[in-house]
This record gives C-alpha cells, sequence and structure tokens, in this order.
C-alpha cells in the first residue's frame, strides 16, 4: 500500500511540474529560423545612427533617418521676409515635407538634387516653418 501511494505521489508531483522546451533553430542556406523563441543579434552596429533598410534580395545597409529643421522668417541664418528658396545639403536626396504656421504646405516645388525648397508664395514675416527631410529616395524599376 505504502508502495501504491509512493508511486502515485510521484506521479503527482512529475504532472504538475511545467515542461520547459527549446527553441528550435533551423539554418538552410543564408537564413535562419527560429521557432518559438526570440533571437538577439549584437554586433558593432550599435553606434550606427539610423535604420536598417531593405535593399532587395535580402542585403540590407544602415540609413540614416533624416534632418528636421524649425525656424521663423526673419530670423539670422534664415530666410528674410518676401523669400521664396531655401536650400541646405541635408535636403539633398531626401523626401521632403514642409509645414508653414502648423499647416503642410502643398503643392510644394523641390529640387532634390540641389536641395533647394521653392515657397509659393514667398515667406512672410514671423512665419514659422517646420521642413522634414526623410530618408534617401528611393528610386525603384518596374518590370
Amino acid at each position: 500500500m505504502l508502495r501504491y501511494f509512493s508511486g502515485l505521489f510521484l506521479c503527482a508531483a512529475l504532472s504538475s511540474a511545467r515542461a520547459e522546451a527549446q527553441s528550435a533553430i533551423s539554418a538552410v542556406r543564408d537564413s535562419l529560423k527560429v521557432t518559438g523563441g526570440e533571437m538577439v543579434i549584437r554586433n558593432k552596429s550599435r553606434q550606427v545612427q539610423g535604420f536598417l533598410f531593405n535593399q532587395s534580395n535580402g542585403a540590407t545597409t544602415f540609413r540614416k533617418a533624416g534632418k528636421a529643421i524649425q525656424f521663423t522668417v526673419g530670423y539670422a541664418g534664415f530666410p528674410a521676409a518676401g523669400d521664396s528658396t531655401y536650400a541646405h545639403p541635408d535636403f539633398q536626396q531626401k523626401n521632403i515635407k514642409v509645414w508653414r504656421n502648423g499647416l503642410l504646405q502643398h503643392p510644394l516645388i523641390v529640387d532634390t538634387v540641389a536641395g533647394s525648397i521653392t515657397f509659393r508664395p514667398a515667406l512672410v514675416s514671423q512665419e514659422t516653418v517646420y521642413i522634414e527631410a526623410l530618408s534617401t529616395i528611393v528610386h525603384v524599376n518596374a518590370h
């Protein structure tokens, strides 16, 4: 009888114990698949500012996120009232969005090669301008 209770106790103890399974990892050619787990890759890119961009076919590269500039018309170093263009090297090859006094400027004339913006109508004194120059323009060939 004692043997029966000790066997029953052992079965109950084993059935109440939580089973932990390891994650399955499989590697095929240039791909790595983790099932039921999490994979963290630590490398020397920790100091790189920006984001990882998929160039195509699994090739990736780091890209800078972009730049934002805010100014009030007429302040030193920025356009004066009546000016209609503003250029900055950080605007080259970027997607540009401009807000004037909190309203999205549209339509907008942007020369991404020269990095210049043409405002229509011309800028007004004490007007607040916010410009976002985000990520590199990507040209995709349509086939």
